[in-house]
């Protein structure tokens, strides 16, 4: 799909983030090519074959300077003009709330300068710190003052208050100047998160009740949760263009404010069924944003969790759930369906917990909002199948489903598997289903569920004659961001390798030697886009193999020459250890020579890895075990060449000085607890992606 034409650079996206720029493009041809008249005033009429031309010419270069999703929405307007001033108003409405301005202004026009700033310090001083007594001093003596720019932020002594949450100060001075300043006050102190401040405003002038939309978009940009709690409390909810709605949906979406999102969703009439089929199009773009929220949801985020963290978080318990009427209720950390007791004794439970893990609060936290996201995904899933005109359905449920397959969020296809099915099907203007989707990412939660579904035989090869069929994809190097959730070069060759022999197998073979368009076919294509992560793979597996080969030789060299300088020496007449009978002894012998033959294991399993033929088949599973017969050979040597170090100490010893021989003991634990602190989440991760990792079991 073309994203520029000849004549604008980019062409204009439905979320007209690039409009300005469009625009000026736009208006510069057409003032060119002599259109402009067209655009800026009324036709006479379409008697004037002139105008009628024109026109055609116009609305022609604004349609093909737009994607796809922008001429789907004017497509009916008949004249050039129609279609500018909707695509201008459009804009405006967008991002009019984005664009509001928290600095105030000189009503007298006069000019910013730094020595004014230092002319008033003393009232920027007592309004930042709320002494009321050194400003009303101050503005008693000169009352213009009250207009004057205090800081380089260009702010007067309200937002100056406002800013240091000098609640008071404020009051004392809308009660003896007036409150001309308060919707700008009210505009700070939401961008700021200052509650009573807001709280202050709107008591000193109610008619900010019908303005608090632009302050309610503020908070919610800004993350201010308690202050977007009370101003959605405030505002005429119902009284909202569906415009500001989804613009406030968007920025409660993007601020992770799903509690108030919800109550949108329940609060709006666009939401209801006999509205929502004029109102998807608006709404669209929220559950797209939504779609890419992917520390939103349990399925793409819980990967990063380690073992205790996914254990808590099973356990927790938010007592959030959804009444019949749809609507959300949370009862705190556990839901209020058992005896009192009970609930006590969890209660009693958990607060102990979060003061003794502090993160099981975060874990708490974020399993609520986990909760809450999933929520409101079905609640706009179910708002969207309301629509009776099902190509819009399809194209909005479809396109979000293409974008969270991108980020693996498995939630969104779980719904479109309860409630329409057939939109897993979906393509975009590429050809791209979820399928290739979720391959060319390496989400295999997403990859895994389609290719688990009884009706999903064949669609992943449906067209696949086109350009990059399924294996061609995995034949590419998969995003840079999935790569590095994956510990070592080496492990991400792996992972590569096991994704394209699982594609491969699902392939039939008549696919299997399809050409892109460079003329290379997926084995081809692979071997080129993984040259430099095999070349990556093989230095990080000849260092780690260097490195380890170093301590596994000096282990040898010490435990060989222990079994022949045994503690105590040997008796004179026989030859034997002198303390052959003792048990300390015996398991001196036994560990000495246990380190030893591990050792010379480690170092043939390290060697072996140092000549080795780095092919890619070879990361997937020859080269990896090498590593982990190796680090695990290491490791037993390393423990029992240390048991032979305290057996040595307790012989030596022989009894005396027991405490000597405990604390030597203890600190020969040292090393081999910091190998395997440093050495054992690696290992773990080499042996699950080994032996126990599969992309679809």
């Amino acid at each position: 799909m073309a994203t520029s034409s000849f004549i604008v650079p980019e062409l204009l996206k439905q979320s007209m983030e690039n409009y300005e720029t469009w625009s000026l493009y736009m208006e510069r041809y057409m003032r060119g090519k002599k259109l402009w008249d067209i655009v800026e005033n009324e036709m006479s009429g379409v008697d004037n074959i002139a105008q009628v031309k024109d026109n055609a010419k116009a609305l022609h270069a604004i349609l093909i300077s737009s994607t796809p999703e922008v001429v789907s929405e004017i497509k009916t307007l008949q004249t050039a003009r129609e279609a500018w001033l909707e695509l201008k108003e459009r804009h405006e409405d967008k991002y009019k709330q984005y664009r509001i301005l928290l600095n105030t202004y000189h009503p007298t026009g006069g000019k910013f300068d730094d020595e004014s700033i230092g002319k008033n310090q003393e009232l920027y001083n007592a309004a930042l710190q709320g002494d009321w007594t050194t400003a009303q001093k101050t503005l008693t003596a000169d009352e213009s003052k009250l207009y004057a720019k205090l800081d380089h932020f260009e702010r007067n002594v309200h937002l100056v208050a406002a800013a240091g949450g000098n609640t008071q100060f404020l009051k004392q001075l809308f009660d003896k100047y007036g409150d001309q300043w308060v919707h700008t006050v009210l505009s700070q102190a939401a961008w700021m998160g200052k509650l009573d401040i807001a709280k202050l405003a709107l008591e000193k002038n109610s008619l900010l009740l019908s303005l608090t939309q632009e302050s309610l978009i503020l908070a919610a940009l800004s993350d201010q949760k308690n202050v977007v709690s009370y101003l959605y409390s405030q505002t005429h909810i119902q009284k909202l263009s569906q415009t500001f709605t989804c613009t406030l949906l968007e920025s409660l979406i993007q601020a992770d404010n799903f509690d108030i999102a919800l109550k949108l969703t329940r609060d709006h009439p666009m939401f209801k069924e006999e509205f929502i089929t004029s109102s998807a199009n608006l709404l669209k773009d929220a559950l797209k944003i939504l779609a890419g929220r992917l520390h939103s949801f349990e399925s793409s985020s819980n990967s990063c969790l380690g073992f205790w963290q996914r254990l808590l978080y099973s356990l927790c318990s938010t007592g959030f759930n959804v009444q019949a009427d749809g609507s959300s209720l949370q009862q705190g950390f556990f839901q209020v369906n058992s005896s009192k007791v009970v609930y006590g004794i969890k209660q009693l439970f958990w607060y102990i917990l979060h003061k003794l893990v502090p993160n099981a609060k975060k874990l708490h936290d974020k399993k609520l909002m986990h909760q809450q996201a999933h929520e409101l995904t079905q609640q706009l899933f179910c708002c969207f199948l309301k629509s009776k005109d099902f190509y819009q359905t399809w194209e909005i449920l479809g396109s979000s489903l293409i974008e969270a397959a991108k980020f693996g969020i498995l939630e969104f296809f779980t719904m479109a598997h309860k409630y329409r099915p057939l939109i897993l099907f979906y393509r975009d203007y590429n050809l791209n289903s979820s399928y290739h989707v979720a391959i060319q990412n390496r989400q295999e939660k997403i990859f895994k569920f389609l290719t688990n579904l009884p009706f999903w035989n064949s669609e992943g090869f449906l067209k696949e004659g086109s350009v990059d069929n399924s294996l061609l994809l995995a034949g590419k190097i998969a995003p840079a961001h999935r790569l590095k959730s994956i510990p070592g070069a080496a492990l991400q060759m792996q992972r590569e390798v096991q994704w394209f022999k699982t594609v491969e197998q699902r392939m039939p073979p008549l696919h299997k030697g399809h050409k892109n368009s460079e003329g290379m076919t997926a084995y081809e294509l692979f071997s080129r886009e993984h040259r430099e992560l095999v070349a990556e793979g093989e230095k990080w597996l000849k260092d780690t193999a260097t490195s380890c080969t170093l301590v596994a030789t000096l282990i040898i060299t010490i435990t060989f020459a222990a079994l022949f300088t045994v503690p105590g020496g040997n008796k004179d007449d026989l030859g034997t250890p002198i303390f052959l009978r003792e048990v300390a002894f015996i398991a001196f012998v036994v560990s000495d020579a246990l380190a030893l033959f591990s050792s010379t294991t480690s170092v043939l399993m390290f060697v072996a890895i140092l000549t080795s033929r780095y092919t890619e088949e070879a990361f997937m599973s020859s080269l990896p075990k090498k590593l982990i017969i190796g680090l695990s050979m290491l490791f037993l040597s390393l423990a029992a060449m240390m048991t032979a170090f305290s057996s040595t100490v307790f012989i030596m010893l022989d009894g005396h000085f027991r405490w000597i021989s405990i604390l030597l003991t203890l600190f020969a634990s040292v090393p081999v607890t910091l190998f395997t602190l440093s050495q054992l989440p690696l290992f773990i991760d080499i042996v699950h992606s080994t032996y126990f990792f599969s992309i679809l079991d």
